[in-house]
């Protein structure tokens, strides 16, 4: 796979994992906002406290922790399928551009070279929708014990970019554990059971 094709791959995962985290954020929100308008229909003996209390906690609360929560729980499945299906090739493209980006600077001092991991400079260029998956990718990955192991014997080149970078992405996919990139539903399901708790004892309570 190219590399552009390979660009164009992770930019589908990003929409990808931002419908995904739609759907979760629109499903916890809608269901706490149509309990509050129900509350609000069925329910006279309203007081300012339970008035407040009620709005703060689904109206705001819960809906913000379908936000965190689905947000965490988007990026990292769809980051997980996309390691697992097209992982040699993702790994290729992040090595290639970051080599390119240490090939730039002319210089193979470790300084320079870890300034480019933890500034993210190489990510320069690319849409805001990669940069924010690649960024939560490549934490993940020992990106520069990779890189120092790859060319601490050897100059990057134009010319020997796309070697270096298969030689590097082999290292990084040995010494990387995909399985722990897959999240667990569970935290999400804590949240539910305690959203449907917290509307029956509203309901009880009323």
């Amino acid at each position: 796979m190219s590399l552009k094709a390979t660009f164009h791959l992770i930019l589908h995962t990003c929409f990808a994992i931002v419908r995904r985290i739609a759907w979760i954020v629109a499903g916890g929100t809608s269901i706490n906002w149509l309990f509050v308008l129900i509350m609000f229909i069925t329910l006279s003996n309203w007081t300012v406290i339970k008035f407040v209390a009620i709005v703060l906690v689904f109206v705001v609360g819960f809906p913000i922790a379908w936000l965190l929560l689905g947000k965490t729980y988007g990026l990292r499945q769809g980051i997980y399928e996309l390691t697992t299906t097209h992982k040699t090739t993702l790994l290729e493209y992040i090595m290639h551009q970051l080599l390119t980006a240490v090939q730039a600077k002319t210089s193979d001092n470790p300084k320079i070279q870890q300034s480019l991991l933890q500034s993210r400079q190489w990510f320069v260029g690319m849409p805001a929708p990669v940069k924010w998956v690649m960024s939560a990718l490549v934490n993940y990955l020992p990106l520069n014990e990779v890189l120092q192991e790859v060319i601490q014997n050897q100059k990057i080149t134009k010319e020997n970019l796309i070697v270096l970078s298969r030689l590097a992405a082999q290292q990084l996919d040995a010494r990387t554990n995909i399985g722990l990139l897959q999240p667990s539903p569970f935290p999400l399901w804590v949240l539910a059971a305690g959203n449907l708790m917290a509307m029956v004892l509203v309901g009880i309570g009323g």
